[in-house]
């Protein structure tokens, strides 16, 4: 039986959440594609130009993987689930956008580790790709549909009629 009030979630929202597990498997097949070419230890932190923390790029790849693993999974999730909110979208949004900031943190810090010793430095203009990334995000909201009440519903229904 449905909840007095709540809306319905849109068929929209299958398509949503699988898109939102897209990031974590880009950074996993991009991780599958690098690993023997990735150094032991990535550049995580500058301090001007110079290269301040390392971390190991096991650690930085779980992390990615992670974080992209469980948005992608909330966002799915609570795709199916009703709500009392005008947007039943917005945690495709929201688990787009960190999915898509981890993934492009992720690609510069990969792309940064690949270059080796060429790329020493502070990496200018890629923390702008990897907020640019966060914008991955609206892609599952518009696939969202949005949600439709019980009660527009049954107004749809006998207006037809």
């Amino acid at each position: 039986m449905p909840v007095q009030g709540a809306k319905n979630q849109g068929p929209g929202n299958l398509s949503a959440g699988l898109l939102s597990l897209i990031p974590f498997l880009v950074v996993l097949v991009s991780w599958l594609i690098w690993r023997q070419q990735l150094p032991d230890q990535l550049t995580t932190q500058w301090s001007g130009s110079e290269p301040t923390t390392e971390q190991p790029t096991f650690v930085v790849v779980i992390v990615c993987l992670g974080v992209t693993l469980i948005a992608g999974l909330i966002a799915l999730i609570s795709g199916f689930a009703p709500v009392n909110e005008s947007d039943s979208a917005r945690p495709f949004l929201i688990g787009g956008m960190i999915s898509g900031i981890v993934t492009g943190a992720w690609f510069v810090l990969a792309s940064l580790g690949l270059a080796g010793e060429s790329a020493i430095g502070r990496p200018v203009g890629w923390g702008l790709l990897a907020l640019l990334a966060a914008g991955f995000g609206f892609l599952p909201f518009f696939v969202a549909h949005r949600a439709i009440t019980d009660e527009s519903a049954r107004g749809i229904a006998k207006s037809s009629t």
